[in-house]
């Protein structure tokens, strides 16, 4: 596990473009955590887009199962592993998102795990600056993944924010594209 984490981690950094950390994070992350599917939605001004959608080429930004899953976020993760939301306890807003969304996707288990800002003396909390959603299709998660889901959220945060502020840099696309030639 240590020596699949430590190859996830590396891979992260290997490149700066957001939309190839956010597709790394989406396919590497699914086969760390063994998951049927992972998506990496990205919060860009006060909404939420998913960038990245584990075994996808690109996202279909139209699909209500993409749509959805940022509605689940809360700043808490959401683990949600039956059909039968009455037995936990939730929010009735979240709980209704959480029905609408289990109503377009043929998930059996599914996750929302907040990639929340590190606080800052000037801001103590702040919303998801982006949400891994993991879904499960034919089985419960593995029991080891709500323990492993924080730990690869984490490094998916740094990773984005890098990718983020090297996208803000006047010219980067412009060194991409001399990096990939040279």
């Amino acid at each position: 596990l240590l020596s699949r984490l430590d190859t996830f981690v590396r891979g992260l950094y290997e490149n700066l473009d957001l939309n190839q950390v956010a597709y790394k994070i989406a396919n590497d992350g699914r086969i760390l955590l063994g998951c049927d599917r992972l998506a990496v939605v990205l919060r860009r001004g006060g909404k939420y887009h998913a960038i990245a959608v584990s075994g996808a080429d690109h996202v279909h930004r139209r699909s209500e199962s993409i749509r959805q899953p940022h509605t689940l976020g809360t700043g808490e993760p959401l683990w949600h592993t039956g059909r039968d939301l009455s037995a936990q306890d939730l929010l009735p807003q979240v709980r209704d998102a959480l029905e609408k969304y289990l109503d377009e996707s043929p998930s059996v288990a599914c996750a929302v795990v907040p990639l929340l800002p590190a606080p800052t003396p000037q801001r103590k909390s702040a919303p998801p600056s982006a949400v891994l959603v993991l879904e499960q299709y034919s089985a419960p998660f593995d029991p080891s993944v709500p323990e492993l889901a924080p730990l690869v959220g984490e490094h998916a945060r740094l990773a984005l924010n890098s990718a983020q502020q090297f996208a803000s840099i006047p010219g980067h696309r412009l060194w991409l594209q001399l990096r990939k030639v040279g």
